[in-house]
């Protein structure tokens, strides 16, 4: 049994509620509360990797938590899991859809269709696909031009990791725990060699991916 006073300095989720949390908001071993009516009860966070579960009056808490020490929490609800990404609206540090190797300006316009808007300057040349929410800069307007930078802001896209654009910040980094912050409206999700991809975020969530490549 819980006081109103335990409650009100608690965290409690709903039932069917599913919440993530920023590192070091919640600590090893304290109570989270799930209120699945009639009953309130409570799952402790685990320590980092670690799962906690608990049961009462046909209601059930789950409660993860990821290395970094963000947490993920469901009450009487499922926790989310891993997401799979969904191909061509995949974006790594490496480019987009086609992951491994150079991304090309035919290889591009083949999967996502017409061009929205083209753009030449001195030494490259950006494009757009609007329908897709993607933006592309490639070493020149011609078809052999590989990709060195790509803008994505539709919600169909997502990270390597499952990391989509509309996600809270928390989840962010419960889902890609090695996330490195870079500013205040940047988190880099991945880094290889000179090749890195950023999430910039606006009012808590993802906005956009930006990969550049070199």
């Amino acid at each position: 049994m819980f006081t109103l006073a335990a409650l009100a300095a608690s965290v409690v989720l709903q039932a069917g509620q599913v919440q993530w949390f920023m590192p070091g908001v919640l600590q090893p071993g304290q109570k989270v509360l799930c209120s699945v009516a009639p009953h309130v009860f409570a799952g402790r966070v685990p320590a980092a990797g670690g799962t906690d579960w608990a049961w009462k009056g046909g209601g059930r808490m789950s409660i993860q938590r990821a290395p970094n020490g963000a947490v993920e929490a469901a009450c009487n609800a499922e926790l989310a899991g891993p997401r799979i990404p969904t191909m061509p609206y995949v974006i790594g540090q490496n480019g987009v859809a086609l992951i491994r190797g150079a991304n090309h300006f035919s290889q591009l316009e083949k999967r996502y269709g017409r061009l929205t808007s083209t753009q030449a300057t001195a030494g490259t040349c950006t494009v757009a696909w609007q329908r897709a929410g993607l933006q592309a800069t490639f070493t020149s307007c011609g078809a052999d031009a590989v990709l060195v930078r790509a803008t994505v802001t539709s919600t169909r896209w997502s990270s390597l990791t499952g990391v989509r654009i509309g996600d809270p910040v928390a989840r962010v980094l419960f889902e890609a725990p090695y996330t490195k912050r870079l500013g205040a409206n940047r988190w880099r999700l991945a880094m290889s060699h000179r090749h890195s991809l950023v999430a910039e975020i606006s009012q808590g969530r993802v906005a956009r991916f930006v990969a550049t490549l070199g």
